[in-house]
């Protein structure tokens, strides 16, 4: 019976645990997200706004950065229009290089104090494709941004265009 109890408490506190460490995680994440909003992104180690990943034809599964060149809050700061430079890495290693600009919507959740926390909302923009390297070199085209949504640290949109090369 004692070992029951034992292993049951040993079940919740690693459960608890790992909780706390995910919200540690997240508080860090939405911090980031903060500076990097309000355009303070210079303090990260390579400069980028952020990191993604995902899965397009012509390129397999990719990683890739973001470099945000510019944020304009509207004038009620309900959203904004952001422009950035990024580097694709396609499957094989070759690179594509865009220049995006994106329309952000804010969604109005609130934080302590009553501040609005500007960690989640919608976008839609699009990348223009200004080059690349290996079967990339010389690449051009556009891809129009999709559904994107993002919050909780984690940005998720559907993408669609034409790549030459």
């Amino acid at each position: 019976m004692l070992s029951k109890i034992f292993l049951f408490l040993l079940s919740r506190y690693t459960d608890i645990k790992s909780k706390r460490a995910l919200h540690k995680r997240l508080v860090i994440i939405n911090e980031d997200e903060l500076n990097i909003a309000s355009g303070d992104f210079h303090d990260r180690a390579d400069g980028s706004g952020s990191d993604f990943s995902g899965n397009m034809s012509h390129v397999g599964k990719y990683t890739g950065q973001t470099l945000t060149t510019s944020f304009e809050f509207n004038a009620d700061f309900t959203g904004g229009i952001q422009t950035s430079d990024d580097t694709v890495v396609a499957a094989n290693g070759d690179l594509i290089y865009t220049k995006s600009e994106t329309v952000i919507t804010f969604s109005p959740e609130t934080g302590p104090g009553g501040d609005q926390t500007f960690s989640a909302g919608t976008y839609a923009g699009g990348f223009d494709i200004v080059g690349g390297t290996g079967r990339f070199e010389g690449a051009t085209g556009r891809m129009d941004l999709d559904n994107g949504v993002f919050g909780g640290g984690i940005a998720k949109h559907n993408a669609e265009g034409t790549i030459t090369y």
